[in-house]
């Protein structure tokens, strides 16, 4: 098991966002308008050996905080993670 990197929204490299760019759900412009539209936090979950990530975003508002997988539907983005892999990721989060 390989060590998961966390980092908020605000710290992830522009390098990392250049390299989304054939999926809409993981681009920096659409996050960008979930962050404007609904205040959300988001937080990057990566395999730095193997690439693998997953975006979360934290839901905070007075009735619950709630961690989210984007893009908020059953299309994870990620054509190669395997499950192990997602749920190592998820776990570490």
């Amino acid at each position: 098991m390989s060590q998961i990197s966390i980092l908020k929204y605000s710290d992830i490299p522009d390098a990392f966002w250049a390299e989304q760019t054939n999926i809409l759900f993981h681009s920096k412009e659409w996050i960008e308008v979930l962050r404007k539209s609904y205040n959300i936090e988001f937080l990057l979950a990566q395999d730095p050996a193997s690439g693998n990530f997953l975006l979360f975003g934290i839901i905070d508002n007075p009735f619950e905080k709630k961690l989210v997988g984007l893009p908020f539907s059953d299309y994870a983005g990620e054509d190669n993670i395997s499950c192990n892999k997602a749920f190592e990721i998820i776990s570490a989060v």
